[in-house]
């Protein structure tokens, strides 16, 4: 009772010295975290940008993408090899020359048609290789960004094209250290940039007044031509794709015509592509099978399923958390409610993709970044892009903040490396051309590339930096003194540089790629009469690229065939030259 006397007194006194009484209805100044929230979502509901985001967004891919064409030739930090691999295979490709058909291969001919298609513009340059990667982050990113204006109106519609154009160019092998340059895996970067345009297509359906008639047949059509791409890119991408369309087609809005869209645009893509192939559907399925056998003896040599498991496990917890948020925020706009099915689909999906990221990893030689689980966590963010306007309400806001936190948690990281690696990759091509210290190759076609000494991988030691560049150097010497530019060369080692770096035209048979379990085995391989085809010559690497882990029963393979049929002519500090003594194809 005093204390309440004594608080009448005083604000009698208040009033009386002139001092306004509290307002208790007067609404709280908002928080620092509030304001910072609040300038946060304004900033990333692109307001500002008005009706330019379409513009901004192509604008965007297209910079993505001549950057990447400026790096030129690569500074190659690790992976050296690998630079060969494509420049053979597209090489083989701007011969005329057909995987399956005319070699054996375990990829199919999309990689190596886009290298040779920089070949060609290029005038044969080394540069091929990043051209290649620039117009499939073009395409890729323009893809997306014409499926993206029709589900987002916040910068989710640039953020989400930068990032798939980025994944499929970035000049660095994917889960590696940005400043470890290479054109190592380039196949698998353009894998998962496929994926994550499938993805978009299948799991966020475009607004309402979006859906024009060409938008509703040309989308699933395009992810139909999307998924056999995939087929004819490596196939492990294409068996992923086939359960995240299959989830779609389950739990998703119009499966009829959708379904239809899917089969066109599939089949459409595949007969052309079976006409490329010269229709020899049992040649491609049969080096699929023996590579996909041959694989299989090496699950586990880097990464078991068992060590993946507790990495995803940590990715996918997360992203199941903000599956389930921005499944609550696709609820129905008019009763609030949630069907049960729309509230397990993203979750659903999100352990599906995660599944397919271990899959994929344990399938592939990169290391183990997940790059599926970032790709879908900046997918979600479609879902609340109604949340985000600035007329939503003041607790939806909130929550799509954290939403929005969650998601650049998850896939900020990578989509941060892929343009760090970009960047340190043209800064060092463009700034430092010329590195002293650093042996060259001689041969003029070559002389661009530079190949960096490195002891972070041990099992690159053989194929990067200045031992490689040696062999290769010694090699090519060789060659000129003691054959002619119709002598046809194989190389007994993983890739065949010599066609290419001397300019003449390859053998017609080999493998693309021959590293033991890998590619081939001692049941699974070309027969030793396609394997050397009609080469003149074959060299042998004293000191092989390969680790002998993978080169070692390679060797013994083809050995018996290499001394029935050739006989050594001649040989160098590194190589030996064998010359054909009996007809080919005997």
């Amino acid at each position: 009772m005093a204390y309440a006397v004594q608080g009448m007194m005083d604000r009698k006194r208040e009033s009386e010295m002139g001092i306004p009484a509290e307002n208790k209805d007067a609404p709280a100044s908002p928080s620092w975290s509030d304001r910072m929230s609040s300038r946060a979502l304004g900033f990333w509901a692109a307001g500002w940008l008005g009706a330019h985001r379409r513009i901004a967004a192509a604008g965007a891919v297209l910079l993505i993408a001549a950057l990447m064409a400026a790096i030129g030739p690569i500074h190659a930090r690790i992976c050296g090899h690998d630079i060969f691999f494509l420049l053979d295979n597209g090489w083989r490709a701007l011969h005329g020359q057909r995987v399956h058909v005319d070699y054996s291969s375990g990829w199919g001919p999309v990689t190596f048609l886009l290298v040779a298609a920089g070949l060609a513009v290029s005038r044969s340059s080394v540069a091929a290789i990043s051209y290649a990667n620039a117009f499939a982050a073009l395409v890729a990113g323009l893809w997306t960004a014409w499926l993206a204006a029709a589900r987002s109106r916040t910068l989710t519609a640039i953020a989400y094209p930068c990032f798939v154009a980025l994944l499929a160019g970035a000049p660095f092998a994917l889960g590696d250290f940005f400043v470890l340059t290479s054109n190592g895996m380039v196949y698998n970067r353009y894998g998962y940039a496929l994926l994550a345009i499938v993805m978009l297509e299948c799991y966020q359906p475009a607004f309402e007044d979006s859906r024009s008639r060409l938008r509703r047949w040309g989308e699933p059509i395009l992810t139909g031509c999307a998924v056999a791409l995939l087929l004819f890119l490596k196939a492990s991408y294409f068996l992923v794709a086939l359960p995240l369309v299959g989830i779609s087609l389950l739990l998703w809005e119009r499966r009829g015509p959708r379904a239809l869209g899917y089969a066109a645009g599939f089949a459409a893509t595949a007969l052309v592509f079976i006409a490329y192939l010269r229709f020899e559907v049992a040649a491609m399925v049969n080096d699929l099978l023996a590579t996909g056998a041959a694989r299989s003896a090496s699950m586990g040599l880097r990464y078991t399923l068992e060590g993946l498991l507790p990495g995803a496990f940590n990715r996918w917890a997360p992203l199941g958390l903000l599956a389930v948020g921005c499944a609550w925020w696709s609820r129905s706009p008019e009763t609030g409610a949630v069907p049960f099915w729309r509230a397990c689909r993203y979750p659903f999906a999100a352990a599906v993709v995660a599944a397919a990221d271990v899959l994929l990893l344990a399938t592939n030689a990169q290391a183990p970044s997940f790059p599926l689980m970032a790709v879908f966590a900046m997918l979600l963010l479609f879902s609340i892009d109604p949340t985000l306007s600035p007329w939503a309400p003041a607790q939806s806001r909130k929550r799509a903040t954290v939403l929005l936190l969650l998601a650049a948690w998850l896939a900020g990281p990578t989509a941060l490396l892929q343009g760090l690696g970009l960047a340190y990759a043209l800064a060092e091509a463009r700034t430092n051309p010329n590195p002293p210290g650093i042996l060259r190759f001689e041969s003029p076609r070559l002389r661009p590339l530079v190949l960096y000494d490195s002891d972070l991988v041990e099992v690159d030691k053989y194929a990067n930096g200045h031992q490689y560049v040696s062999s290769l150097n010694d090699g090519i010497r060789l060659l000129l003194a003691h054959t002619g530019p119709n002598d046809k060369v194989a190389n007994l080692d993983m890739v065949n540089p010599f066609a290419y770096a001397l300019g003449r035209e390859p053998i017609r048979g080999g493998i693309a790629s021959a590293e033991y379990r890998y590619s081939l085995d001692e049941r699974h391989h070309p027969s030793p009469d396609r394997f050397f085809a009609d080469a003149a010559v074959v060299m042998v690497p004293k000191r092989p690229a390969l680790a002998p882990v993978f080169y070692d029963g390679y060797r013994k393979i083809y050995q018996p065939a290499l001394e029935r049929d050739f006989r050594i002519e001649a040989e160098s500090s590194q190589w030996w030259l064998y010359r054909r003594i009996a007809p080919a194809g005997r």
